[in-house]
């Protein structure tokens, strides 16, 4: 009995990660994608204040995270299993960062740039970072509690 509850306790888990992960895609890619014009009200945060491109790192740096949550980064057994999935994370945020930077070129008033590509990767990096870092602590851990 207990093993079921664990079991469904997992499932919903990676079910609300999926949610939570897909809902923060659409909104990144909702206020990335918005058309930006002098009557639009995210004129003035996107066009003339620099807030914008220091919201590319936290922005990425959470999509990563969301992206290792949903792909297990944490679980995977083995470390070489970890980095893959870990890698997977990152690939699979660049990816959607260059996607939206490249589909704001069809959007008017806004344009994709090699920096904003830059501070999406710096955002990327990060994470990647923490989470190898957590991983690796919590694999050290469970060896040192066992």
């Amino acid at each position: 009995m207990r093993g079921e509850t664990l079991q469904t306790n997992s499932i919903q888990r990676k079910r609300w990660i999926a949610a939570l992960l897909w809902a923060y895609c659409a909104a990144l890619a909702t206020v990335s994608l918005w058309p930006v014009g002098p009557t639009s009200p995210l004129a003035a945060t996107t066009t003339r204040c620099a807030v914008n491109n220091a919201l590319h790192v936290p922005a990425y740096a959470g999509l990563t995270v969301l992206w290792a949550l949903h792909l297990g980064a944490g679980s995977a057994a083995g470390f070489g299993r970890r980095v893959f999935v870990l890698a997977k994370a990152c690939g699979m945020a660049l990816v959607f960062g260059g996607l939206v930077e490249w589909l704001q070129n069809t959007v008017p008033h806004r344009a994709g740039t090699w920096n904003d590509m830059a501070l999406n990767a710096a955002g990327v990096l990060a994470a990647g970072l923490m989470v190898a870092f957590l991983c690796r602590r919590g694999v050290q851990r469970g060896a040192t509690e066992s």
